[in-house]
């Protein structure tokens, strides 16, 4: 999906994006005896924080179409050691900042890769490639009182915030997800169980060092 990544040996793995030598992958799916299988795949991904659900990251794939066989799942497959998903919530998020305002009351929050993705065969070749990217997505908050935050203002002000989003507090099972240079686009009214609230869509931006719109870190 077009990120790096950085490991440092018990202690944290951070995923960033690259602009050239993107790794793919081959994909498997079985049905009973029937395989099929994506060869040289590579996508782009969205991630998502919903107040009172577990987060997660929606993938989007393309590939090299290969014919269903008949071979059957092989070896063992054991899962252990599998960290409990954690829910978005008061006590689980330890930071929730949003184009450098804090202690945001964020109701949904998603951050999307959105690599564009094209098939392209040639007389010698064929292959997934992804061409560009523009992250970015969209937060939903609790309307703060204007006098304290004005996001209407953010999105008319040529700014950028930096926006920081940590889930978990147990060493192993902690999530940070980070956006330095995010930049308001449009703000709108919502409305969620009769409270106001913002509908906020956003650009992640890089700066000029390059491939650092964003961030993803587990600790």
């Amino acid at each position: 999906v077009g990120l790096s990544e950085t490991v440092v040996s018990s202690t944290s793995v951070t995923y960033a994006p690259v602009s050239a030598s993107f790794s793919s992958c081959t994909i498997y799916c079985f049905y009973d005896l029937t395989r099929h299988k994506i060869t040289g795949a590579r996508g782009t991904v969205t991630f998502n924080l919903i107040a009172g659900q577990i987060a997660s990251a929606d993938f989007q794939f393309i590939g090299l179409y290969n014919a269903p066989d008949s071979t059957d799942m092989s070896g063992t497959w054991t899962l252990a050691n599998q960290a409990a998903g954690i829910e978005v919530n008061d006590t689980n998020v330890t930071t929730a900042t949003f184009h450098g305002e804090t202690s945001q009351r964020i109701e949904s929050f998603d951050l999307a890769l959105n690599n564009e993705l094209v098939y392209k065969e040639t007389a010698s070749s064929k292959q997934a490639l992804i061409v560009n990217r523009s992250p970015g997505g969209t937060a939903v908050l609790e309307a703060p009182d204007t006098a304290t935050t004005d996001y209407f203002a953010k999105a008319v002000a040529v700014a950028t915030g930096a926006t920081d989003i940590i889930l978990g507090g147990t060493a192993g099972n902690i999530v940070r997800l980070k956006a330095d240079q995010t930049d308001v686009t449009g703000v709108s009214y919502g409305d969620n169980a009769g409270v106001r609230s913002l509908n906020i869509p956003y650009l992640a931006l890089p700066t000029t060092a390059g491939n650092n719109e964003m961030s993803l870190i587990f600790t």
